[in-house]
């Protein structure tokens, strides 16, 4: 395994450790614009356009009373009336009529600046309607058969009629809102006056209204924010001020917009939201005109998206910034660290050759002679705790192997005095040359190594001691195929086990006997990962969880099992790391494993452990 990995590119790491939290930052930002700024802009531009629609309504009062003020003061003047009263009395010709008119039709034209035309129109005393119009102005066709009566039944008191209702006198009437005035003249006090009723009414004066430049004067008085759809409709929601053949009146006479401004009108809500437009509307005449504001959702939310756009241009920027200013900060750091970092590399391959060409004359100099220091420090403590490591793992693996010896030997000279005393000379003999095979075996002639083989048969040693001491016939399996009798392993791992399972197991030496034979089977398997060493017996069991402590001496040292943690303290001397495993069904297969990496036995390592 490399002792060093190569490292992301610092110019990454500079970008990532800059990018990211500016990004993270302007993200929150962008975030907490989105979840406060939003509703708030959005509620304060529907009350703007509230407020504004108002203001709209309020300057369409005040041009209405003007225009009213304005349509008396030229109605009550003494030529209007001498005119009417020529118009009334009937002794003039139609020509004469229209003649006597023109210098009416002119004050009423001059009423405002919105005004393009004025009409009368009389119902005669034989039924036929007569128009009478300024000369500057020329009738359509068809005008004569325009049935007066109609719109005359219908109009009591100042009304705006909506554009396609209007009579159609003239080329462009089209383009025109018309305000009808019916009037009737007093006699007796010779006064001009509104009439209340249509069958007081004897002249209808119709004044015509620009509709673009209506909506012109509308659009004037609201601010972009809020400006949408303007237009002016009745006390009954007929719309007056938009062209019947646009657009936008096929969108302010849809239904809902319609239903929602009669609400509005009726003083239900204040204002109402349909889908993707909001509709406002304000009183502008008491009961007779209004001023509805259509406005697109997309409208009010544009000084939100424009702040958006702001700080997403700002994002941006800062980003790009704070990107150059990291690539040119990494040009001045990178290749000092790249000499540094080939200098790591070529003591990590054992190549190196002396301290890198780095003159930045500052910390990085200073890390430079710093390393090749260091690599001289290291080398010379390698070699110092190599060769103490030897020397500790020679003595350590003595020291333990030595440990197991006395602790048997001690046990068969026990057994070999008592069968002398008991005067059982032959087994006696037997057991001396057992024992004789035994110590050849566990000493290896002050080896640590030993064959397979080897250790098969100083476990066979010791059980038949222990047959000759208790009468007692262990039968001895040894399964461990040919091509691995001859792998050497750390010796007195396999003999200390047989010993466990003798004496835990069957309780050799107590006064228990069992109605089996005992089985102890010692078996080898190598594999890809590891070496399995496995002791197994039919037995009375084993305590699996104080066996796994006894191994690490967990809790505190168990007597009950002999060497387990012996031998693991042995194995891991030996080969870095092992592992002792248990497994337990009572009187029918109790195992001990001890695993070892397969490395040592079927690779370069192999054998030198």
């Amino acid at each position: 395994m490399r002792l060093l990995r190569r490292p992301k590119r610092l110019v990454t790491k500079l970008l990532l450790y800059t990018l990211v939290p500016v990004f993270l930052g302007l993200s929150a930002i962008l975030a907490a614009v989105s979840f406060f700024y939003s509703d708030f802009s959005l509620s304060s531009s529907v009350e703007e356009a509230e407020g504004e629609t108002r203001e709209v309504a309020a300057y369409v009062e005040r041009t209405y009373f003007y225009l009213l003020r304005r349509f008396v003061s030229a109605s009550v003047s003494e030529e209007t009336k001498e005119t009417v009263e020529l118009v009334l009395d009937g002794r003039l010709t139609y020509s004469e009529c229209n003649n006597e008119l023109q210098d009416a039709f002119t004050r009423y034209v001059q009423i405002h600046e919105l005004v393009s035309c004025a009409l009368i129109t009389r119902e005669t005393g034989s039924g036929s309607v007569w128009l009478y119009y300024p000369y500057s102005f020329r009738l359509g066709s068809g005008v004569s058969a325009y049935n007066w009566k109609g719109d005359l039944r219908g109009i009591s008191g100042v009304t705006f009629l909506p554009s396609k209702n209007a009579p159609h006198p003239f080329g462009n009437a089209d383009a025109a809102v018309p305000v009808a005035f019916p009037l009737c003249y007093q006699r007796d006090t010779k006064l001009l006056l509104l009439s209340e009723s249509p069958e007081r009414t004897e002249l209808l004066l119709y004044v015509f209204l620009d509709r673009e430049a209506l909506q012109s004067y509308l659009s004037v008085y609201c601010g972009d924010s809020s400006e949408g759809l303007l237009y002016l409709t009745d006390g009954e929601g007929r719309i007056l001020s938009l062209d019947p053949l646009s657009e936008e009146y096929a969108l302010a006479s849809g239904g809902e917009i319609c239903e929602a401004a009669a609400r509005i009108r009726g003083g239900e809500i204040a204002y109402a939201q349909l889908g993707e437009h909001y509709v406002f509307c304000a009183e502008a005449a008491q009961d007779s005109l209004y001023v509805v504001n259509v406005v697109p959702r997309s409208l009010f939310l544009q000084q939100y998206n424009d702040i958006l756009f702001f700080l997403l241009t700002i994002a941006l920027t800062t980003s790009l910034v704070v990107a150059t200013l990291s690539i040119l900060a990494s040009l001045f750091v990178t290749r000092p660290l790249k000499l540094l970092m080939s200098s790591l590399r070529s003591i990590e391959t054992n190549t190196y050759a002396g301290k890198a060409a780095v003159t930045s004359h500052d910390e990085l100099e200073q890390l430079n002679d710093s390393i090749d220091s260091m690599y001289g420090t290291i080398h010379r403590q390698m070699e110092q705790i190599r060769q103490e490591e030897t020397e500790k793992y020679e003595t350590q693996l003595q020291l333990l192997s030595e440990q197991m010896n006395p602790h048997f030997v001690y046990n068969a000279l026990e057994f070999i005095n008592m069968e002398i005393v008991s005067g059982h000379s032959v087994n006696a003999s037997k057991m001396v040359s057992s024992l004789g095979n035994y110590l050849r075996v566990g000493l290896a002639y002050g080896e640590n190594l030993v064959t397979l083989g080897q250790e098969a048969e100083h476990a066979a040693a010791y059980v038949r001691i222990m047959n000759y001491r208790f009468s007692q016939q262990v039968q001895l399996s040894v399964e461990i195929p040919d091509e691995l009798i001859g792998l050497r392993i750390v010796k007195c791992v396999v003999q200390p086990l047989v010993e466990n399972s003798l004496k835990h197991g069957f309780r050799v030496g107590t006064l228990q006997s069992f109605p089996f034979a005992p089985m102890v089977t010692i078996a080898a398997v190598l594999g890809e990962e590891c070496l399995e060493l496995s002791v197994t017996d039919n037995g009375a069991g084993i305590d699996v969880e104080k066996a796994r402590a006894a191994v690490r001496r967990e809790g505190g040292e168990e007597r009950g099992h002999v060497g387990l943690n012996n031998i693991y303290r042995r194995l891991c001397a030996c080969y870095g790391e092992a592992e002792i495993d248990f497994s337990s069904v009572p009187f029918f297969e109790n195992r001990v494993t001890i695993r070892v990496p397969a490395r040592f036995f079927n690779g370069s390592e192999a054998q030198t452990p």
